[in-house]
């Protein structure tokens, strides 16, 4: 899988992903980790294949025709399995290296760099200083942070300012999102919408799990692996129906609410102000 030069944190214990800005180069960088894109993708993706993704959105993201890609991909965490989701995330490792640059970069925050001469025409929001390397770095660094705190406090410039955006789609996430948990609920609703049963879907789910996060956890998780693994059904299905149905429930309409900003070109997994639900295709 080519990075393009991009570098990530890894991952804590927990599998929980940090939404802290990620350097690039050349000055640009992407405001989260790969993997949200990876999740915008397959839900544009599942758009693009039902024939309700919104035109313009067709055109500036140079999607091909739905099922172009191969899927040339081991799987979401490269293990050599099969999952629901593997149609959607088909062709993403060749369609990031040619577009993240054109829809998702920005420009580097605090981005420094050497200068072999200053512009005749200097950007406002920039300052050129001297530094003389045969001092102690210490001291350069005392003196730099000085004459920067005079600059912005004599042009009025705010600290805490939050540095605008200059990407053209900008993904909204909370801090610790974890996009397996939005592949799965992907499959939940692509599922659903193919006719399967909430607790059918459930037990596809838990089989196709790719960590644990896959999992349900509102159920006896363990004594469920022990009884499918013997044949049986899982706990849940014998004692509580219910729990499943709930669980299933919710994800099919997570997806669907980002199904909704996915159409108009917007990517967010957070608690909405107002409804928004999908245009759903009616069949003849």
């Amino acid at each position: 899988m080519s990075l393009d030069g991009l570098k990530f944190k890894s991952e804590s214990k927990k599998g929980k992903r940090s939404g802290v800005h990620r350097r690039v180069k050349d000055g640009l960088q992407i405001p989260v980790n790969r993997q949200v894109y990876l999740v915008w993708y397959a839900y544009t993706q599942f758009l693009n294949k039902s024939g309700t993704l919104n035109k313009k959105l067709l055109k500036e993201w140079k999607l091909k025709p739905f099922g172009t890609y191969k899927r040339s991909r081991k799987s979401v965490d490269g293990k050599s399995r099969k999952i629901t989701a593997d149609e959607f995330l088909a062709g993403f490792d060749e369609w990031w290296d040619e577009n993240w640059k054109d829809l998702f970069a920005e420009k580097e925050i605090g981005f420094v760099q050497t200068v072999d001469s200053i512009p005749k025409k200097p950007e406002s929001n920039k300052i050129y200083i001297e530094v003389p390397l045969d001092t102690s770095s210490h001291i350069l660094r005392s003196k730099c942070k000085e004459i920067i705190d005079n600059e912005m406090k004599s042009r009025k410039i705010k600290l805490d300012t939050k540095p605008i955006s200059t990407a053209k789609y900008k993904p909204e996430v909370y801090k610790n999102f974890d996009y397996l948990v939005w592949i799965r609920k992907l499959s939940a609703v692509h599922l659903s919408e193919s006719g399967v049963k909430n607790v059918e879907i459930y037990q596809t789910l838990c089989k196709e799990r790719i960590q644990r996060e896959y999992l349900y956890f509102n159920v006896p998780i363990q004594i469920s692996r022990q009884r499918m693994n013997r044949g049986e059904k899982p706990l849940s299905n014998a004692k509580e129906p219910n729990t499943v149905w709930r669980e299933v429930q919710r994800d099919v309409k997570d997806a669907e609410r980002v199904l909704g900003y996915v159409q108009k070109g917007q990517f967010s997994i957070s608690k909405p102000k107002t409804k928004t639900k999908r245009k759903v295709k009616k069949k003849k």
